[in-house]
């Protein structure tokens, strides 16, 4: 007998905890298993794709990243040199072209603007960069008409300011052409009085 309880008591209370923790241990497993099995993921973890072949590790990467649209391949599945493996969604790569390709439509027709203005032309001939840029897409047409007539305007709006400067100037000129008269008038009228 140790201390006041008996041996047989103490052995008998250190089973019956031994078995409450198990058992609570257990209970607390199959919660853990059915709440993860169960539980939808709703979020998603970026890395690098691995692909086994040969029982070599094969790192897929690509330079500037991207979603994965389409996967081509199976696990296990061999594969040759040169395969397309997947897909990757393509956004940013559409974007980063369309917005370049607006870029230098504004820049073509910038150019023919300035070549209008220095050649002193009446309207911008945009003919000939409409046939070379071709058949677009309803979109692309829009935007390249929305960029053409911005164009338009802003030659509009420097013929008319130019051309407001010129009538300013013809009509300083005449200003000047009859105060000029009036002048050689008063001196030929002052000579004739001291002659």
């Amino acid at each position: 007998m140790t201390g006041m309880i008996p041996e047989k008591i103490e052995s008998k209370i250190a089973e019956n905890a031994i078995n409450y923790g198990v058992k609570a241990l257990t209970i607390f497993a199959v919660f853990f298993l059915a709440w993860a099995a169960f539980l939808p993921i709703k979020s998603a973890s970026i890395a690098d794709g691995v692909i086994v072949l040969d029982f070599n590790r094969k790192t897929i990467q690509h330079l500037e990243g991207g979603i994965i649209d389409q996967i081509l391949v199976k696990e296990g599945q061999m594969v040759n040199e040169g395969d397309v493996l997947l897909y990757l969604h393509d956004i940013k790569a559409k974007t980063e072209q369309q917005i370049l390709k607006e870029r230098l439509w504004t820049m073509q027709l910038q150019k023919e603007r300035l070549k209008a203005e220095k050649e002193n032309k009446q309207t911008m001939n945009l003919t000939d960069f409409f046939s070379e840029v071709g058949k677009l897409s309803p979109s692309d047409n829009d935007k390249l008409q929305e960029i053409a007539t911005n164009q338009l305007r802003l030659f509009k709006a420097k013929k008319d300011k130019r051309s407001g400067e010129i009538k300013v100037l013809e009509k300083k000129l005449k200003s000047a052409e009859l105060r000029l008269k009036l002048f050689q008038k008063e001196l030929y009228q002052t000579k004739n009085l001291y002659s």
